[in-house]
């Protein structure tokens, strides 16, 4: 009998757990197109996903990469991770993220699977200037992107912002270099934008999704 590959050991397990591509998706922040690689056995996942892929699968990561014998026994919890459903708000929606969080007539949101933290909100990325074709965060235009207001902010973050004197807010990578606080954008074609202080910072952005 031939080895069962990474392929064919997701898939086993999304059977058994009714998982659909798009709770992977959810799960992992992947794109539909590296999902359905990953299904179809025409590529496998990176690094970066076997931890989050392994828990929406609820199997431990050496058996994911290798295969092996399953246990499937009561020590192992096949309850499905919770699916939450998050207010997406416009960006300029954004700017006043409470008085919208407040108010109950909110009818456009999205599904994260798992626990986000208290007063998550999402909002859709509206330029590529976060998005990038060398390394590091590349997040592009028409990205969801999932941000916490309540998450203490540090240098390097990518953030929700919205500069003195502008009405919509930015999506930017925060650095602080001596008494210079910047918002950083990933694409050198947007310029940079110096801040005073950090008070105009929305929330810290902790979790991307994306169609293809």
């Amino acid at each position: 009998m031939s080895k069962q590959t990474i392929s064919e050991r997701i898939t086993q397990r999304m059977h058994a757990l009714n998982l659909k591509g798009k709770d992977l998706v959810n799960a992992t922040g992947a794109s539909k197109g590296s999902v359905s690689q990953w299904m179809n056995g025409g590529g496998a996942p990176s690094s970066r996903y076997i931890s989050s892929l392994a828990k929406i699968l609820k199997v431990n990561e050496n058996w994911l990469l290798n295969g092996g014998e399953l246990n499937t026994g009561d020590s192992l919890d096949l309850s499905l991770p919770p699916i939450k459903t998050v207010p997406l708000l416009s960006l300029q929606q954004a700017a006043s993220w409470s008085d919208y969080m407040k108010n109950s007539s909110i009818t456009s949101c999205v599904q994260l699977v798992g626990e986000i933290p208290a007063n998550t909100f999402a909002v859709v990325l509206e330029s590529d200037s976060m998005s990038t074709s060398g390394g590091g965060v590349s997040i592009p235009n028409g990205s969801t992107v999932f941000v916490d207001p309540n998450r203490t902010v540090q240098p390097g973050n990518i953030v929700l912002a919205l500069p003195k004197g502008t009405t919509t807010p930015v999506i930017r990578k925060l650095e602080i270099e001596g008494p210079d606080i910047l918002l950083v954008p990933t694409n050198p074609r947007y310029p940079s934008i110096m801040l005073d202080d950090l008070s105009c910072i929305l929330g810290v952005c902790f979790k991307i999704q994306q169609d293809i």
